[in-house]
């Protein structure tokens, strides 16, 4: 085996160590699952904040009644609760209540109470407490008045379920400024998606037409390809984004270990806003010592830099961006409709539980950690994986397995590149032709133009459409 060859079989060996390392660390068991401590998990997960959104503008005391009757719908979609994690009941309760289902939703309550009563599922004091109030407002609902809960009661629903609790005890005390509001805030969200919707058939007609342009152009060999041939050691984009994937995901981890040290050591636990900081400081550090790591490989900056694609700004890469994104609307589309397929056989029941860590900071966060949050999703992460996957993963794939056939080692560097950049991402496993189908379209766009940018542009599009979106839905 020659030196070439051995430095390439290690660095894939790091990046499939690394790649299961963080599979297995992201789909694993949380700290508390299989417990049947309830402790902080009283809570509305983000797919119920987003149902109890659409929940309240369809219910508003004057809508339409084609409006109203898409309430019943909502009940469909919920997905069920998870046995592991049984607080999650009273977050489905509140939503049931808001659509009219008062008795599933009081059989889910009742039930939990129950379920803590007589010992099968132990719960802290506060969470006994919003169990409690729970019942107590859910019950109100059926007959609701003024002095149906304590303020006491409502103080314990809105502090563990947050805008589920406020809608609770508007409901069961019959508020219907409170609820009237909530219907304005929930009918201009609707209003919202359904632009989205609107932009994204336009795009999405676009990028058909893209598309097809590219297959055409492609198969007359008029684009670019990746960039300018490969020179110097064979196994440095292998090693560039082997160093990336060690690097960012031990610095990450690296924060979390931190951290417990210090709340084991006695001291406060750094603000969710001083974290999102500390992660970006990190991932930038993380990508400057891959790319630092090719320069030590043989290769100079700027040949580096040209054959992942990195190539200088222009302003057409912007125009590139756009029909990159309505290529990956495309691409999205076929794979959502791949993972409803499988989910329907998989009997996994939609995509209720898909969620993304993200959501968490956008419901709950301040407005710093909503702004960071948005520059991770929007500037840092779209800048650091396409110089890591359609960059260096893809210029090693491509012209390994291109050597003879470039459509094959294309091909090829598409279909695993894609792979790997959906599966390492946290939304589940069922999520990966969704995500795996934008990056089908980043791909090509690098095909394409020979540069990443135009790719650069189309994912801070995506993620900044949907982290907008999620405000829109989860504040």
């Amino acid at each position: 085996m020659n030196p070439e060859t051995r430095r390439t079989l290690v660095a894939w060996i790091v990046i499939v160590a690394c790649s299961v390392a963080v599979i297995v660390d992201q789909r694993g068991p949380e700290d508390d699952a299989g417990s049947e401590k309830i402790s902080v998990r009283v809570a509305m997960r983000a797919d119920q904040r987003v149902f109890l959104r659409m929940a309240d503008a369809f219910a508003a005391p004057d809508a339409d009644p084609m409006v109203k009757s898409q309430l019943s719908g909502i009940d469909r979609q919920l997905q069920p609760v998870d046995p592991e994690r049984p607080g999650d009941a009273v977050g489905q309760a509140v939503v049931l209540a808001r659509i009219g289902e008062l008795d599933a939703a009081r059989e889910l309550v009742e039930s939990l109470h129950a379920s803590i009563a007589d010992g099968r599922v132990d719960a802290e004091p506060r969470e006994r407490e919003a169990v409690e109030a729970a019942v107590s407002a859910i019950a109100a609902c059926a007959s609701p008045s003024a002095d149906a809960l304590s303020d006491a009661q409502a103080a314990v629903l809105v502090e563990t379920l947050g805008e589920g609790g406020h809608a609770l005890v508007a409901m069961a005390r019959d508020d219907r400024d409170a609820l009237g509001a909530r219907s304005l805030v929930g009918a201009g969200a609707m209003l919202v998606l359904a632009l989205i919707a609107v932009a994204a058939i336009g795009l999405g007609l676009g990028g058909l037409a893209a598309i097809g342009v590219f297959a055409v152009l492609a198969g007359l060999g008029r684009v670019r390809g990746a960039g300018p041939p490969a020179v110097g050691r064979a196994s440095v984009h292998a090693e560039v984004f082997a160093a990336w994937m060690v690097s960012y995901f031990a610095a990450n981890r690296g924060i979390g270990w931190a951290v417990d040290r210090i709340e084991a050591w006695g001291m406060p636990r750094p603000s969710t806003e001083a974290m999102l900081a500390l992660t970006l400081v990190v991932d930038a550090a993380a990508l400057a010592f891959a790319l630092w790591w090719g320069t030590r490989r043989g290769l100079t900056w700027r040949t580096l830099r040209a054959q992942v694609g990195l190539t200088p700004p222009r302003a057409s890469d912007v125009l590139w961006g756009l029909v990159t994104y309505s290529m990956g609307i495309v691409f999205f589309s076929v794979g959502l409709g791949i993972a409803l397929l499988l989910s329907a056989l998989l009997g996994e029941g939609g995509f209720g539980g898909v969620s993304h860590p993200i959501q968490g900071l956008i419901a709950d966060g301040s407005g710093l950690a909503v702004l960071l949050s948005f520059v991770i999703a929007a500037v840092a992460a779209p800048i650091g994986e396409e110089i890591a996957f359609r960059g260096a993963l893809y210029r090693n794939l491509r012209d390994t397995f291109g050597r003879t056939a470039p459509f094959v080692g294309a091909l090829v560097a598409t279909v695993a590149g894609s792979v790997l950049f959906a599966a390492i991402h946290p939304q589940g496993f069922i999520f990966i032709p969704v995500l795996g189908g934008l990056a089908v379209a980043f791909c090509i766009s690098r095909e394409w133009t020979g540069s990443i940018n135009p790719a650069i542009v189309a994912h801070a599009i995506n993620n900044a459409v949907m982290v907008a979106l999620n405000v829109v839905l989860l504040r």
